[in-house]
């Protein structure tokens, strides 16, 4: 487990779980050697902090010895967990226990992202391994060897089991610092596997048949094992690296170059020219029917002052009947004499 900063002076492991009591009492140590001689340095680089180990007894008898390995994070804790994977009691009893463990806070509970793309299609359940150095991936049986890999910067590395056709395959994906320095990477491994398919005892790739590989921002994915062509190319296919960009600036900083700051400004501004015209309209009116309240027919709407344009449509017309009227005796008149 990872250590939380609010309870690592206290220990971790409780008095009582699932039926099981605390036998003695708890052994704890810093050397990372008490909690595995043979693999002290592939807990170093997972970020080992202490190791707290005790026993526990039930009424029927039984006795069981619990270690728990505190780490920096819970990347670290992730990282050995998947390295050793191991089972010790049921399943019950593991999740009452791992329930008591004091919980994290912050960024320190922060899983690994890396796992995250390993595609889900033929993975074989609980096979990923996690490695932050090179003593922890020269003993998980990686395609390719630490001194290829390069820990020298920020690396990470995660692998899993996957169903082929032929067998069982392994997907290694390798995370670098920046998109630049795994595309570089990525040109020393071909190189590298060139070599090794030249002469087969160089040690730099691993003798684990086939061997596909391709870079995704700045993950390096590297297929091996019994895979055809189209089963790696569909394998690595599926390992796509989406960048997910984090703002954490004050918003509120920088005014000047604040969006947010410049729509609110916006609405505001829009806010107080319709109150502006709201007012002035509602002043205008009002002064407008006061005066003529108080000064009829003197400050507006004088008489003199007023225009109507006139068409004179009824005069227009009724000289038009008149017409009409003259035409139809007229033509009444000439039907009379034609008789």
């Amino acid at each position: 487990m990872a250590a939380d900063a609010a309870t690592s002076p206290q220990g971790v492991l409780p008095n009582q779980f699932a039926g099981w009591q605390v036998s003695g009492p708890v052994a704890k140590s810093t050397d990372p050697a008490t909690a595995d001689a043979a693999n002290a340095a592939v807990l170093k680089e997972y970020g080992f902090e202490r190791l707290e180990k005790a026993k526990y007894t039930r009424d029927d008898g039984r006795t069981l010895e619990v270690k728990v390995a505190v780490f920096e994070d819970a990347s670290g804790a992730y990282g050995a967990f998947t390295f050793y994977r191991t089972q010790a009691m049921s399943a019950a009893e593991l999740r009452e226990l791992a329930g008591t463990i004091p919980q994290l806070r912050g960024s320190t509970a922060k899983l690994p992202t890396l796992r995250n793309y390993l595609p889900m299609r033929g993975y074989q359940k609980n096979s990923e391994k996690y490695a932050t150095g090179p003593a922890a991936l020269d003993r998980l049986n990686a395609p390719l060897a630490s001194s290829v890999v390069d820990f020298k910067s920020d690396v990470e590395v995660v692998l899993a089991k996957y169903a082929a056709q032929a067998g069982d395959a392994t997907l290694m994906l390798i995370e670098y610092p920046t998109p630049q320095i795994a595309a570089e990477k990525l040109r020393q491994i071909d190189a590298a596997h060139q070599v090794t398919a030249q002469q087969p005892g160089v040690a730099s790739i691993m003798d684990v048949g086939p061997f596909f590989d391709k870079r995704t921002g700045p993950i390096v994915a590297i297929a091996s094992g019994p895979l055809s062509r189209r089963e790696a190319e569909a394998m690595l296919g599926a390992v796509s690296y989406d960048a997910d960009v984090t703002w954490n600036e004050n918003t509120y900083l920088d005014k000047k170059n604040n969006l947010a700051n410049l729509l609110f400004n916006v609405i505001v501004l829009c806010g107080v020219v319709i109150g502006l015209a709201l007012v002035a309209g509602i002043g205008f009116g009002g002064v407008r029917i006061l005066l003529k309240k108080i000064f009829p027919g003197k400050v507006f709407d004088r008489p003199e002052e007023m225009e109507i344009i006139s068409l004179h449509l009824e005069e227009q017309v009724r000289k038009v009947e008149e017409k009409v009227r003259e035409v139809l005796q007229e033509e009444v008149r000439e039907a009379r004499g034609s008789r």
